[in-house]
């Protein structure tokens, strides 16, 4: 059974960033970053799909607030 998990988050028409942490984000993101403006967090790290789902959404809230 597959556990892998790809979080994606359309970071440039989110409406819960304010425009300066949006830029940053996608700047922070690098590789992460789509043309698109999505980032995407692959993570497969666990045998269990949902602690990979909460590392996906860990490491978004680390690149947002950084």
């Amino acid at each position: 059974m597959e556990t892998g998990v790809d979080l994606r988050f359309d970071a440039r028409h989110s409406a819960v960033l304010p425009e300066p942490v949006r830029r940053r984000l996608l700047e922070q993101a690098g590789h992460l970053a789509t043309r698109d403006g999505e980032v995407v967090i692959q993570v497969d790290a666990h045998r269990s799909r949902e602690r990979n789902r909460e590392e996906a959404r860990q490491r978004l809230a680390q690149l947002i607030l950084q």
